[in-house]
């Protein structure tokens, strides 16, 4: 088995971060009849000791601390994403399992170094893409291929201004990174399974800040695949408007259209206009349940590693193709 578990192993986990990312994998580890919950750490002591007292586990000042405690078999990192490649090196090289949210890295050449140390390793790394997972997508990409496939793949992302507990508007590209690392992330579902990318076109906009901060962004990437889908991803984050996002897939035999926080989807065919209703799911857990059982029994990943790794490529060839003004052909 990978990393030596028996199938009746418990895997105790060490996570780290202590924001709303990381109490609901935390949640979801907890609640795991094969899981135990061992530490928590994070930067922001006041929320790491309420998040850990929550679970009832120790409550660590730093990050490093944990991933080289003997005591935990896997490491969930929920943090900004700019201490994503840091962290998931230095568990893997204490021979951890790695659950890092999207992305894997902000430079290929961080991804690789992961790629590469997973495989010396033999350790599983997965890369919580829950947007993949939630019933709505699912049920578009059932529809689609059973619609002869996709042509065009029209997809708007719309973040508000998050004022939560105080928060500043905005965005800090050194520690999030580029927005267009978030329209591929958020848009996996409209590239995921089309093959490689003949070509690639983005545009980004900034508003409202100086230097690496800003308040608001418009970013577009546009990929034309080989096997001819079109799939033209737009991401907003920041601005106050109303309205909610929406997918629409115009498809061989007809089209497939949802709106963010709608409890169905529509298919347009030539008999006409059904709704399919969205089944119910937690995609959290179905993340973690992948993780685990890649662990304990073998299976294959819903999301490879290889997938994560593609998706920061892409995100590097959309940063590159918004910043020169070119379009890009690297068979990504």
């Amino acid at each position: 088995m990978p990393g030596g578990f028996s199938l009746n192993a418990t895997l105790r986990v060490g996570l780290i971060g202590s924001g709303g990312m990381a109490a609901a994998r935390a949640e979801r580890f907890a609640a795991h009849p094969a899981c135990t919950l061992v530490a928590l750490a994070g930067r922001n002591a006041a929320t790491v000791h309420a998040l850990a007292s929550r679970w009832g586990v120790a409550a660590l000042a730093g990050w490093r601390e944990l991933v080289g405690r003997t005591d935990v078999d896997a490491v969930c990192i929920a943090t900004h994403p700019d201490t994503h490649a840091a962290m998931a090196q230095a568990a893997l090289a204490h021979g951890k399992h790695v659950f890092v949210e999207t992305p894997l890295a902000l430079d290929l050449a961080d991804a690789d170094a992961i790629v590469a140390a997973a495989q010396s390793r033999g350790r599983v790394v997965r890369v919580g893409l829950t947007s993949a997972y939630r019933p709505h997508a699912r049920l578009i990409a059932e529809h689609v291929a059973r619609l002869g496939g996709p042509l065009l793949d029209d997809l708007r992302i719309h973040h508000p201004h998050d004022a939560r507990d105080g928060r500043v508007a905005g965005f800090d590209l050194r520690v999030s990174g580029h927005p267009l690392v978030y329209a591929v992330a958020l848009g996996n579902g409209a590239i995921a399974e089309r093959g490689p990318v003949r070509s690639l076109r983005a545009s980004a906009l900034f508003t409202g800040g100086a230097g690496p901060v800003f308040e608001t962004c418009r970013c577009t990437v546009e990929l034309t695949f080989a096997g001819g889908a079109i799939s033209s991803i737009a991401y907003l984050r920041g601005f106050a408007f109303p309205g909610r996002g929406w997918r629409t897939v115009a498809c061989v035999r007809g089209s497939v259209r949802h709106r963010d926080g709608d409890d169905a989807v529509e298919v347009l065919t030539s008999e006409g206009a059904t709704l399919h209703a969205v089944p119910p799911g937690d995609p959290w857990r179905d993340e973690i349940e992948d993780f685990i059982q890649a662990i304990h029994q073998g299976t294959h990943l819903r999301v490879t590693l290889a997938d994560a790794r593609r998706l920061v490529a892409i995100a590097a060839a959309a940063q590159r193709a918004a910043t020169e003004g070119v379009t890009v052909k690297d068979g990504l």
